[in-house]
């Protein structure tokens, strides 16, 4: 089953002296992104060369290492120009925080009671695991596309925790995502949840917040649900600061998806902390990505065929008098 939807082009256009991974800088704002950047590398007079999404940096007497610049440049893409030398210094404070960080979690990480409180549970891209090396992550493939890490959760930075911790724990890997993800629900303050009318009867829900944790709420999304939803809930990460969800329903589960996709993907293109610009369907505990296609001109959809048996083929009608899904 193919379902075409018009897509306004906000999120294309010419950009050809911008890289990719920027593409949504204007040239002249990229520019002045790479001055502020110039500018600050310079105050701390550090040996630098920005390359692609990255800036490597070479600091007196410490270690050369490579700081990626997508979140940041994401991040001062969202707010005024004005700002962006304080987020570019700021950003960096943290970056080499981590650094520090890492000295004393390794004196403090030799029981598991030292750190329980700061462990959680953070959603990235698969990408991620092949920027790590894979070997170095504590992590679990929740759907495709997407993976679960443990990580540290500090004052000025988030870690990831080393394999090397955890084996001196000798704490089993589930019980030890339970209680990051049990970190996750107490964190304060909670996301809010938004509620939007897509349509007549038809509402999608996002839980947003500032915290870097925001998304993982996604993998406890029936604890935020108005009701169990027998067909489940198409729900979306676009970064790391929102979950976008409808419990289904009825077809009007089709006018959500239809809301839900350009959203999502205008939202994973703008970051900061991009995840997925794709839909999953969440049932229980499992989350299966829900296939699209997007381009200038329309947004494919091609659910499996599992969710044309169980959800479209099964849901009753949108009740009558009330807008029908375009097909």
């Amino acid at each position: 089953m193919l379902v075409r939807v018009s897509l306004i082009g906000r999120f294309f256009g010419s950009r050809d002296d911008v890289p990719e991974w920027a593409k949504f800088f204007a040239p002249a704002d990229y520019r002045e992104f790479l001055l502020f950047l110039d500018q600050e590398m310079r105050r701390r007079e550090l040996a630098f060369e920005v390359g692609d999404g990255v800036v490597h940096v070479a600091p007196p007497g410490g270690e050369e290492a490579d700081y990626g610049l997508l979140n940041l440049a994401q991040t001062c893409h969202a707010t005024s120009r004005d700002d962006w030398a304080g987020t570019i210094r700021e950003h960096f404070d943290n970056a080499f925080r981590s650094s520090r960080d890492a000295q004393e979690l390794d004196a403090m990480a030799g029981a598991i009671e030292n750190v329980r409180s700061v462990l959680k549970v953070r959603l990235y891209h698969t990408d991620y695991l092949e920027q790590m090396g894979g070997a170095g992550l504590i992590h679990r493939v929740p759907a495709e596309g997407l993976i679960e890490t443990l990580v540290y959760d500090l004052p000025g930075s988030v870690r990831t925790v080393p394999p090397d911790h955890v084996r001196t724990w000798g704490v089993p890997e589930p019980e030890l995502f339970e209680m990051g993800l049990a970190n996750v629900r107490a964190e304060r303050p909670a996301p809010v949840l938004q509620t939007f009318n897509v349509g007549k009867s038809v509402v999608i829900r996002a839980l947003v917040g500032d915290s870097f944790f925001t998304a993982s709420h996604a993998l406890f999304l029936e604890e935020h649900l108005d009701v169990d939803p027998d067909y489940g809930a198409i729900v979306a990460m676009p970064h790391r600061h929102a979950v976008i969800f409808h419990a289904i329903a009825d077809m009007g589960v089709m006018t959500a998806v239809n809301s839900m996709i350009p959203i999502a993907f205008g939202m994973y293109q703008e970051g900061p902390g991009s995840l997925s610009a794709g839909l999953y369907w969440r049932r229980g505990k499992r989350l299966t990505l829900l296939p699209t296609r997007v381009t200038s001109q329309s947004v494919t959809f091609s659910p499996p065929d599992d969710f044309v048996s169980d959800v479209l083929d099964r849901v009753p009608d949108v009740p009558a008098g009330e807008d029908a899904p375009p097909t």
